[in-house]
């Protein structure tokens, strides 16, 4: 028979629903759970207090779990942590499972609730993610899965709040999407995960993951145009990561309020290129252009054409003796500048 009663330090899970059958569980559902169960548990222990500190990867280490027994019944596991753990760690641990079973409650009960809470201990959008999917996949529609919170007694998560859980991941998701400009200086096409550098419009660099399926339309982009990345964005300490992208195309134009000291009325659109190492920003219309071997040197050689236009059509011009087409763009640069 199933155990009844869990002994100190350890973790009791009860597996049921459709992915069980006979007292037997699928090995790569029980295998997804597991290592979702372990993710979940990992995040939690690192904002459950405990008197022994510790790098995120330490805490990461001491929350591993073992799995002790399968017992009958529907299917019963025991977890446990790890043999060398202090005691100090070992209560961790149950305090971990512990925060987790009353999240679990109070999304059946209170999932507004739920949520803030969530949302208080998790602060950064790409955190909650992590967490949310985690309960999603731990909780799975295969499984029903029941903690252990006192004896005889196993906490289910209402398999209707999962709508609940997707709204929560939507808005985290938009959150902690953004958006990278810049040109691509490096390809690493080969090894387990893939990705691309790009040098950033504003001095910065973000190194991005892809898929093998985009490949073709980077190495197009390499170094002759830049692009615009959205995806999920980690800011570290030694750089910006995209860990997923979400789009990626062309950079092709820019929309500018003013130049350094000069203010547009409204907003004007110049074109954007690069070539040979150097940025290119332009505005036909107006007939004016700079270039430089960053986009921040070449808005100011695009602001300094644009003062040379200002001073020979408009302050210095004699419309009298201008051509019609000079006199179309005085009257557009008279327009434009505040």
């Amino acid at each position: 028979m199933a155990l009844s009663k869990a002994k100190i330090g350890e973790i009791r899970i009860k597996l049921d629903g459709q992915g069980v059958k006979d007292h037997t569980i699928d090995v790569e559902n029980l295998g997804n759970f597991l290592i979702n169960f372990q993710g979940l548990m990992g995040k939690f222990a690192q904002v459950v207090p405990t008197n022994k500190k510790g790098t995120k990867e330490e805490i990461k280490i001491r929350s591993r779990l073992y799995l002790k027994a399968i017992g009958e019944g529907s299917v019963d596991l025991t977890l446990t942590g790890s043999p060398q753990m202090t005691l100090d760690e070992r209560n961790h641990t149950a305090e971990t499972f512990r925060e987790v079973i009353s999240t679990t409650e109070l999304i059946n009960k209170n999932p507004s609730r739920a949520r803030q809470i969530i949302t208080s201990r998790f602060k950064e959008p790409k955190k909650r993610l992590e967490v949310e999917q985690k309960l999603k996949s731990a909780f799975g529609d295969k499984l029903q899965i029941g903690l252990l919170k006192e004896q005889d007694k196993f906490v289910f998560l209402n398999p209707k709040r999962v709508r609940e859980i997707d709204e929560w991941l939507k808005q985290d998701y938009n959150q902690s999407t953004d958006t990278i400009k810049g040109i691509i200086e490096r390809l690493k096409g080969d090894g387990d995960k893939r990705y691309f550098t790009i040098r950033t419009h504003d001095k910065k660099f973000a190194k991005c993951y892809y898929n093998p399926e985009i490949e073709g339309v980077l190495k197009d982009y390499f170094k002759k145009q830049p692009i615009v990345v959205s995806g999920i964005i980690d800011h570290k300490v030694k750089g910006i990561t995209i860990e997923k992208i979400v789009n990626l195309q062309a950079w092709k134009d820019t929309k500018l309020d003013g130049l350094g000291g000069i203010k547009f009325i409204k907003p004007l659109e110049f074109g954007l290129d690069f070539e040979e190492d150097s940025w290119f920003i332009e505005s036909k219309d107006f007939d004016i252009r700079g270039s430089g071997n960053s986009y921040d040197t070449a808005l100011k050689d695009l602001e300094e054409s644009l003062r040379d236009a200002v001073f020979i059509y408009v302050k210095k011009g004699d419309p009298a003796k201008m051509t019609k087409k000079a006199i179309e763009l005085r009257e557009k640069l008279i327009k434009l500048i505040k």
